[in-house]
């Protein structure tokens, strides 16, 4: 069990643990961008152009509304599990009903609350607070696309299909913050793969079959699902996550990410409006 109170970050950052975990890092993503690439050509091939068009659609759509879920929480929760651990250097074991070790840091006080929290509560609060966030917009994303009269009915479906594929990504995103204080980005790089592996593997089924739009979207889904609950899994080995509504905690958490969030906001907005409103003046083709 990684203990998240064992001293200073940059105490436990040696030259070998970085280069060993940069280099983890590096084939990873060389295998997830080849699986990516993979997926794409055999995409593109099955569907044509237009078949495409409306494929990346969908996924430009639910990516702009993805924006909204982001919150800022992806840069903020790395950075205060590091700070917690930092600043507590005496641990305190304690035990929770699950039998896992966590560290009871005694931590800094949080924002105006006041409170001192150890890192799972933390954790917790924040991937609760993104769960929330990403049900309600990726829901009201796939309410909206039903009363867009651009779009065929296969899209309005292949979207609310996606949502569940976007909800895993933004999951995932949040379970990626104790792995990288503890120096150990072994299993999300190896459940990256995994999934667009998946990915690979169901979009060349769904290809040789000539299953169309909706079959891509499925195998889309059962990647990214997979990768975040391969995630999950390893995530509770380092520390204990679950659902949490300490609101105090959640209104510390949004005073603090908010200009991140923001930030974020223009800045994706920027890259991914154009495909959506291309989808909406020009045939599907030309998105494609």
């Amino acid at each position: 069990m990684t203990n998240f109170c064992r001293g200073p970050y940059t105490a436990m950052a040696t030259g070998r643990t970085i280069i060993a975990q940069t280099g983890i890092q590096v084939l990873g993503k060389i295998a997830s961008i080849g699986f990516g690439v993979a997926a794409i050509a055999i995409i593109t091939r099955s569907l044509g152009r237009e078949g495409f068009g409306w494929y990346a659609t969908v996924m430009a759509y639910l990516q702009l509304f993805g924006i909204a879920v982001d919150l800022g929480l992806n840069v903020l929760a790395p950075t205060v599990l590091g700070q917690l651990q930092a600043d507590s250097p005496k641990p305190q074991a304690d035990r929770d009903s699950s039998g896992l070790q966590l560290a009871a840091c005694p931590g800094p006080s949080v924002g105006a609350v006041g409170l001192r929290l150890d890192a799972a509560r933390i954790l917790s609060n924040i991937f609760t607070i993104r769960l929330c966030a990403a049900v309600i917009v990726f829901a009201a994303a796939s309410a909206v696309a039903f009363f867009i009269p651009a779009y065929p009915t296969a899209v309005r479906i292949g979207i609310a299909l996606a949502t569940f594929s976007f909800l895993g990504i933004v999951l995932q995103q949040i379970l990626l913050a104790p792995f990288q204080v503890a120096q150990q980005m072994r299993w999300p790089t190896i459940a990256e793969v995994v999934g667009r592996a998946i990915l690979v593997g169901g979009v060349a089924i769904a290809a040789w079959q000539q299953m169309g739009l909706l079959a891509m979207v499925w195998a889309t889904v059962i990647g990214n699902v997979a990768m975040f609950l391969l995630t999950l899994v390893a995530a509770r080995r380092l520390i204990a996550v679950r659902l949490a509504f300490d609101f105090d905690v959640w209104r510390d958490i949004m005073s603090r990410s908010w200009p991140i969030a923001l930030s974020i906001i223009f800045n994706l907005v920027y890259l991914r409006a154009d495909a959506v409103i291309l989808s909406l003046l020009q045939p599907a083709d030309h998105v494609g």
